[in-house]
């Protein structure tokens, strides 16, 4: 620092990190601004301070949304989260930028892990496990006007490789016991459907009781004026749209895996 004006270290660990975001969509929308899609490029490069490694643990991080049809408060709240950055090579060249874990709601265990391919191209992989569907209510029900009446999600992985247009991947799910109940959306407190379906038709789709290892590919657009954590949930909820509807399950894998509890 005294010879060359930086401060050099050579890694960084904050633990008990807590953070809260909250956005109202009942209020108008900003101007839209570009923002980087490339999670090393969100990062503010701290010209006098080198930190090639930050780690973290303890950490805890929510998310509140008020819903533009109902006015709703709905949250999504990820606890017990550890990570790593790193910003060891150049831009150009490619890195495992960031990998972590933590737990949705403090029920199911999310992981993921982010490289940097080239100068322009990101691959992501996410998985979720354990994870019962009613705690999704808690952001579905106020804002969608819908609400999980029972279900266990088991499994939930998608990977893509993805640039500055949009990325493509793939999105498997394996669930049972799945009982959805909708509302009207011009009147939320209204069912439409009855609680004990099911099976649930949804735009003449049929969503299955229960998938195992249901696979199916999709694309997903960028849009410009979100930054890269808009573009990985964004694909997330297309993954697991396409494996939901369109995915098949695996039936000669479901028998194996029958047999082999047994």
């Amino acid at each position: 620092l005294r010879e060359q004006g930086v401060l050099e270290v050579d890694s960084m660990t904050l633990a008990g990190i807590d953070i809260s975001i909250k956005r109202d969509k009942t209020l108008p929308d900003p101007e839209n601004v570009w923002k980087p899609y490339l999670l090393a490029d969100f990062i503010p490069d701290l010209k006098k301070v080198n930190i090639p490694r930050v780690t973290g643990k303890n950490a805890r991080a929510v998310y509140i949304e008020i819903g533009e049809q109902t006015s709703q408060q709905g949250h999504v709240s990820i606890e017990d989260i550890s990570f790593t950055f790193n910003r060891q090579h150049p831009l150009d060249m490619p890195e495992q930028v960031s990998f972590g874990k933590g737990k949705i709601y403090n029920h199911g265990v999310i992981s993921y892990n982010y490289h940097r391919l080239d100068s322009g191209r990101f691959s992501l992989e996410v998985n979720l496990s354990d994870m019962p569907f009613e705690p999704f209510n808690q952001m579905v029900d106020p804002l969608q006007a819908a609400r999980f009446r029972s279900g266990h999600l088991h499994q939930f992985d998608y990977r893509i490789t993805g640039d500055s247009l949009q990325a493509q991947g793939e999105g498997m799910i394996t669930y049972d016991d799945l009982n959805v109940e909708i509302f009207k959306s011009h009147q939320p407190d209204e069912k439409n459907l009855g609680s004990e379906l099911k099976t649930l038709l949804v735009n003449k789709l049929i969503l299955k009781h229960s998938k195992y290892q249901a696979k199916a590919a999709f694309v997903q657009d960028r849009i410009t004026s979100k930054g890269p954590i808009n573009y990985w949930v964004k694909s997330g909820i297309h993954a697991a749209s396409a494996a939901v509807i369109k995915g098949k399950s695996d039936k000669k894998g479901k028998k194996r895996s029958r047999k082999s509890k047994r």
